[in-house]
């Protein structure tokens, strides 16, 4: 009994004070020669998803091409080299993904059977297939992230439950990164789907929602943003000035004052990801300590719905916490009631150890060695206090007296 309340309270203080995972950054890798090695990326310890750019061309009857800009060549099998630092990656507990799309990328569905195809080719190639050719050598990714910025916008959700379907093998973890309008022109289908476990909305190259010396704009998307089903969503920033022509820069301090404590009250806030490694010269550092879902001096927006949920939540198990504490103390309280009790018959039996005869000069009587096994205090009350009225009569070893055994 105390072990089995002594689990269940400690899985509901684990539950209480569990951290969140607020405190994540995503950062995109791939794109810059210059921007160092994949290893160097992950052992900054300043990043907790990695998603490598890009799986630029697919679909549509092509030929599958990986670009990673000035970092390798696919082709020439030159990118193999990557396989040991991407599980170097995940030894540290970070997750790396395949980035499909980019900006600048030749891709497109036709059918809900060329995303089959697709989702195929990236399985077996990138993931937990057996392909002889996987571009990255024999490192099996994380998952996918649809970084989609063209197309036509169809068949996106079915190549993210083509991808789906194989966590019945092995986890496929799937992220998108949509444009911070809302919805989304070319996701927004897909993410309906509810299978996206991260949300990374792009908060930057938008005039209309991105951050501009105010964050009215921005938090009015971000609101709408969270509202998507089942996903994480992350706060997705240009690590630097010049990573997004079109603006959407928040200084550190900015985002740290004006931004982040109206966003990371949201039960569905994930973090921030950034655009990109080759951008990231300090800004990660700078804000990656207050990135904690921390609700002290914060205010619940928009998602009004999920606050109440998670007041619910902590009233349920808070109460919950109580009643085990109260069932734990009134069976402590029995148990130690009952063994009291039990001490008590015990110290008015008496067990015989053995007849031991015992010679006496000028008699040949024996003696039985009785050894009483009591307390004074008991052996009080089951004679009144030695009452006169319980004496029996006189031995050899003084009076005797009748005692009476308590139930």
């Amino acid at each position: 009994m105390a072990k089995a309340l002594t689990l269940l309270l400690s899985i509901l203080v684990v539950s209480l004070c569990k951290p969140s995972n607020g405190e994540d950054i995503a950062i995109y890798w791939g794109q810059d020669g210059g921007e160092g090695s994949l290893a160097d990326t992950c052992a900054s310890g300043n990043y907790q998803f990695v998603n490598v750019a890009f799986l630029s061309t697919f679909g549509n009857g092509q030929t599958p091409d990986l670009n990673l800009a000035g970092h390798c060549d696919p082709s020439a099998g030159t990118c193999t080299v990557f396989s040991d630092e991407i599980k170097s990656c995940q030894s540290q507990g970070i997750k790396v993904l395949l980035s499909i799309g980019g900006g600048a990328g030749n891709y497109s569905l036709s059918s809900a059977d060329d995303a089959g195809q697709v989702a195929n080719y990236i399985w077996n190639n990138f993931l937990g297939g057996q392909s002889r050719k996987r571009p990255l050598g024999d490192a099996i990714l994380d998952g996918v992230d649809f970084a989609i910025e063209a197309g036509s916008g169809q068949f996106w959700d079915d190549l993210a439950r083509a991808l789906n379907g194989f966590s019945k093998q092995r986890k496929v973890y799937l992220a998108a990164a949509p444009q911070c309008p809302f919805p989304d022109a070319n996701l927004d289908t897909a993410i309906k789907t509810g299978l996206f476990d991260y949300v990374w909305v792009q908060f930057y190259n938008n005039p209309q929602c991105q951050y501009s010396g105010d964050a009215v704009n921005l938090l009015n998307a971000w609101n709408q943003w969270i509202t998507v089903p089942n996903s994480q969503v992350f706060l997705g920033l240009p690590a630097a000035a010049e990573a997004a022509p079109s603006g959407g820069f928040i200084p550190a301090n900015d985002l740290i004052t004006k931004v982040l404590p109206s966003i990371k009250s949201s039960p569905k806030y994930g973090g921030v990801m950034l655009w990109s490694k080759r951008y990231d010269n300090g800004y990660s550092d700078a804000i990656k300590g207050s990135l904690d879902r921390s609700l002290a001096n914060t205010e619940f927006v928009g998602d009004k719905k999920g606050n109440l949920k998670v007041i619910i939540s902590m009233s349920v198990i808070g109460g919950a916490t109580a009643v085990l504490i109260c069932v734990f103390f009134s069976w402590k309280w029995t148990a130690t009631h009952r063994e009291r009790k039990l001490r008590s018959e015990e110290t008015l039996s008496f067990k015989t150890r053995g007849a031991q005869e015992t010679a006496f000069d000028g008699s040949t009587s024996n003696e039985v060695k009785l050894e009483p096994l009591f307390k004074l205090q008991a052996l009080e009350t089951a004679t009144n206090n030695f009452h006169i009225s319980n004496k029996l009569g006189q031995g050899g070893f003084g009076a005797v007296y009748r005692v009476t055994l308590l139930e």
